[in-house]
């Protein structure tokens, strides 16, 4: 019996000492845990920060590939680069940078004017990566700098492609400080103490806490690499150990073994496993949620707010009390009366279908605004999980492209020129208004159900307008003519450039035309009046020369008419030669009148006389077959005329009717003259009333 007491103590003490040993070693357990709890966050912190650069230069490298070199200018640069930098935070600057180093536009310009027109070449560092990103058309990060602020910062490079390699390059300059602060919660930086370096220079670009981290000798620290872009920075995280007492520790551990019982001992080692594997559990839980740009609410029925977790970029959350046990506790001081009423029907709804719900609110606080997207997803039957979404700059990012492609739209519809695009196989894409009307097409969709080829006139020249678009990329001013769709002929002349298009997507044709068929025949008829003016120039000189020939003709005619009397058989032929030497002299006067050298006589006229000399000069110089009859009129009134001009008008007649009779007839020429008046009852009188001659 003595026995047994004696050795009921031993084995009880027995029993302590290993339950004290099984509790020293899970200590030691949980500080290795913790240990490697931290280097995991550490890798974590890393991943971060890269997979946030990385996604910037990803940024930087669309802009520069979307800005084509040739249109870029300083204020087109501005409207693709702005919606970059307010979409995307951490950027302090986005610079155009031209072929020679020269920075020619900046984004924001309120901030960074004093670098518009600075030459980076003076500086050694960027010297050598501009000549090294031109040389290779690769994107670099560059070396640490300082920017106009005094914090640290570094130059995203990516080169501007051209026609034959890079011509420019984009500059995204990213504050070290602000990207910090966005990728890492207030929380973290205060617990944690960062310290970032450039692996290759040596250069510190961000410390935190840096006293306090060499004053505690006990702070524990984890370095990592990480690649960023073409450079490579290291990072310390730190994190202050606590100075407890081990000699009290392993006192109340002792203590607490012994004043447990045995029995306890076991259920107390299961407590505490369960305990660890929670806190692993939780710990690598909050390492996911902070990794997510989003808030989480966990409910219950009517409200009640069970979990809430907010990112550690949300500012905003920061005012929201620590006790909040609703959504009434959470939002009605950021949120309107009808946003809450929607949001409590919407739970309800979730929680009676057991479906998504989703809409869209706003939080108002005095200074800042934030637009959200809220999703309700149901867990079960008497949970929900209510997921709060910033999408501020996503709601800006659209505003910005809408305002754009109003913008676009208004140029490209009001242009007097027709704009078209067209795929380089030849189908047609957009056409703007002035293109419709010019094509005569009521309807983009009619237009496009027709070939390009087929608006050619002559489809050998889409042919070579392809090849040389393939040789240069792009046309200007070439001559064409397009056919309408009703096939009218128009002459044009047409600027084109050819897109390339991405892997698996076809090529476009973007480009304009101006319709010059008007044009062109105003430099026709201009040709032509040209070289009327030549012709006239031209009978002008002859007329006169042939007009000093006919006048010693004329003169000796008159000098052998005073010689010899009118009974001379040769007098009728010697006037016969002076009426046309006279009417030779009429001709040449018509032709300088004709070459505006000459003016026409208007002088009272007898009309008959000038019938008979016409009738003589028929008769000696038609065709015998034909006939010549007089038929005038005594006592005709005179006309106002030109004699020369009347005459010819005559003989213009009468040869129209000797060539109307090849076989012969009879040629009368008639005069009279006849009243005209104004019948009763008309209205419109083609001539005025008055006595006309014939």
């Amino acid at each position: 019996m003595k026995r047994i007491v004696l050795v009921q103590p031993l084995l009880f003490f027995l029993a302590v000492i290993l339950l004290g040993g099984a509790w020293q070693l899970q200590h030691q357990n949980k500080a290795r845990y913790a240990r490697n709890e931290f280097q995991v966050l550490s890798q974590q912190f890393s991943i971060r920060l890269r997979e946030f650069i990385k996604t910037r230069i990803a940024i930087t490298e669309r802009l520069a590939k979307s800005a084509h070199a040739s249109m870029l200018t300083p204020e087109n640069f501005e409207m693709h680069a702005l919606p970059v930098y307010l979409s995307f935070p951490g950027f302090e600057a986005i610079n155009y940078i031209n072929g020679k180093g020269t920075i020619d536009a900046v984004v924001p310009v309120e901030t960074n004017r004093p670098a518009l027109n600075l030459d980076l070449m003076t500086t050694v560092h960027f010297r050598e990566h501009f000549q090294e990103i031109m040389r290779t058309g690769q994107t670099l990060v560059s070396v640490p700098m300082e920017l106009f602020s005094g914090e640290p910062g570094v130059a995203i490079l990516v080169p501007v492609q051209g026609e034959k390699g890079p011509v420019a390059a984009i500059a995204g300059v990213l504050d070290v400080h602000k990207i910090m602060e966005i990728c890492f919660s207030r929380r973290e930086l205060m617990t944690y103490h960062f310290q970032l370096m450039d692996a290759g220079t040596g250069k510190r670009l961000f410390s935190a806490n840096a006293a306090t981290v060499k004053k505690n000798g006990k702070d524990s620290f984890e370095t990592v690499n990480l690649a960023v872009g073409s450079r490579t920075w290291e990072m310390k995280v730190f994190k202050a150990g606590a100075a407890g007492n081990d000699l009290v520790f392993v006192f109340l551990t002792w203590l607490a073994i012994i004043l447990s019982a045995g029995s306890l001992s076991y259920f107390a080692g299961r407590f505490l496993r369960n305990i660890k594997e929670l806190a692993i559990n939780e710990a690598r839980f909050r390492v996911l949620l902070d990794a997510i740009p989003d808030a989480f609410i966990l409910l219950e029925p009517g409200g009640r707010v069970l979990d809430f977790h907010a990112p550690g970029g949300w500012t905003c959350c920061e005012d929201i009390p620590e006790g909040a046990s609703n959504l009434d506790d959470l939002f009605a001081a950021s949120m309107s009366a009808d946003s809450m009423e929607q949001i409590a029907i919407l739970l309800r709804r979730c929680f009676e279908n057991q479906e998504i719900q989703s809409f869209e609110a706003q939080f108002s606080w005095p200074d800042e605004k934030l637009d959200v997207e809220m999703r309700i997803i149901p867990y079960g039957e008497d949970l929900a999980l209510l997921m709060v979404r910033n999408i501020s700059k996503q709601k800006q990012a659209e505003m910005w492209l809408k305002a754009s492609r109003e913008r676009y739209q208004t140029i490209f519809q009001e242009s007097q020129d027709p704009i078209f695009v067209t795929t380089l196989g030849g189908r047609f894409v957009e056409m703007n208004r002035a293109g419709l009307n010019f094509f005569g097409s009521k309807t983009l969709g009619h237009l496009k159900s027709i070939p390009v080829e087929e608006v050619y006139a002559d489809k050998v020249e889409r042919v070579k307008l392809l090849k040389a678009l393939r040789e240069n990329g792009f046309v200007r001013n070439r001559h064409l003519v397009l056919k309408q769709l009703d096939g009218t002929k128009r002459e044009a002349l047409i600027s084109v450039r050819l897109l390339e298009g991405e892997p698996g997507n076809e090529s476009i044709l973007v480009g304009t035309f101006h319709d010059i068929t008007e044009l062109s025949a105003l430099q026709k008829q201009l040709l032509q009046a040209q070289k009327m003016e030549s012709i006239g120039r031209l009978a002008g000189g002859v007329a006169h020369d042939f007009n000093n020939i006919l006048s010693g003709a004329l003169g000796y005619a008159s000098l052998m008419k005073t010689k010899m009397p009118p009974t001379h058989p040769f007098y009728d032929y010697v006037e016969t030669i002076e009426r046309g030497a006279v009417r030779a002299s009429e001709l040449t006067a018509r032709l300088l009148g004709f070459a505006r050298q000459g003016q026409f006589a208007m002088i009272p006229l007898d009309v008959n006389k000038i019938a008979m000399d016409t009738a003589k000069l028929l008769q000696s110089t038609i065709n015998k077959t034909i006939e010549v009859h007089l038929d005038l009129q005594d006592g005709i009134p005179a006309i106002s005329g030109d004699p020369s001009q009347i005459h010819q008008v005559i003989m213009n007649l009468c040869v129209n009717a000797r060539d109307a009779m090849p076989d012969g007839g009879k040629l009368t020429l008639t005069t009279g003259s006849r009243h005209i008046g104004s019948p009763p009852g008309t209205v419109d009188q083609p001539l005025q009333e008055g006595t006309y001659v014939f």
